[in-house]
């Protein structure tokens, strides 16, 4: 069935990560092909997207997603961001960002 083969979409790009109130926020620009986003996440240094327990969300439609944190410790966040057409085809995961959340100024 030729009509159901598609591209793989682009990989995302320009993941941004801050904080927000008692969220943390990431913010996306959109790429092509996507029709949907797969955020993984993990407190460690880095996201095996290969293990499902790293599954934050799926099937994310918009470019934005907030995570809530608990503000009061600090923790080692890591996230990477795959996209998926509309036959659920994954693109390779985007560039992974570490981000570090402290109650303390640095």
């Amino acid at each position: 069935m030729h009509w159901l083969t598609d591209s793989v979409p682009a990989t995302p790009e320009e993941i941004l990560v801050e904080q927000v109130d008692d969220y943390v926020r990431l913010t996306w620009e959109k790429t092509a092909g996507a029709h949907t986003y797969t955020i993984y996440y993990a407190e460690a240094d880095s996201v095996n997207t290969a293990w499902p327990q790293h599954i934050l969300a799926t099937g994310v439609r918009g470019t934005a997603w907030y995570l809530p944190v608990d503000t009061t410790r600090e923790a080692g966040l890591s996230f990477c961001i795959t996209a998926n057409n509309r036959y659920h085809i994954e693109s390779a995961p985007s560039r992974q960002i570490y981000y570090y959340l402290s109650p303390y100024i640095k």
